[in-house]
């Protein structure tokens, strides 16, 4: 049986000639302006991958660290009877720290072993400790007293990070 092969045509069509003649001597290309007959030298920039995109993505805003103050806003603070109040009202002024110094003077240091229990977090521990460095000696010392009698105190400082733990 015979094998037929289908006829390849070849090509006739060159490559176009570029308009100017191109030198390249070390990633330098230098071109001949043939109207001016003066040498342009310029740095060879690499040649483009793929086209890129025109479409523009803005930036999201960043969230604001729960740090920062936040400004102001009229929050109803009433002192805590349970631990789900201290954290419902703890959340709502996380990040205002004129509020949140307000809200902790409220609490009773005697009562915190009640107030917190076992439920004593790390983060709240932390803001405890900065609210005590920004307050007069007697109230941070009462401050300190009050969350030094909260049940499982020795184990939450234990596990601190190593930041939590330089305050």
């Amino acid at each position: 049986a015979a094998v037929i092969q289908p006829e390849v045509q070849k090509s006739t069509v060159e490559p176009p000639k570029p308009s100017r003649p191109l030198r390249l001597n070390s990633r330098v290309e230098e071109l001949e302006d043939k109207e001016h007959k003066e040498p342009v030298t310029s740095k060879q920039s690499p040649p483009p991958t793929a086209p890129q995109s025109k479409s523009v993505v803005e930036p999201k805003p960043k969230a604001s660290s729960p740090k920062k103050d936040k400004p102001a806003r009229v929050i109803q603070i009433q002192v805590p009877k349970s631990f789900s109040d201290f954290e419902r009202t703890y959340s709502d002024l996380q990040g205002n720290t004129e509020q949140l110094d307000k809200f902790f003077l409220m609490i009773e240091p005697s009562s915190m072993n009640t107030l917190f229990g076992v439920s004593l977090t790390s983060e709240v521990f932390c803001d405890w400790m900065h609210f005590a460095i920004r307050q007069p000696a007697e109230v941070a010392y009462h401050t300190l007293m009050g969350i030094s009698s909260v049940k499982r105190i020795e184990e939450l400082t234990m596990l601190l990070s190593d930041d939590e733990s330089s305050l």
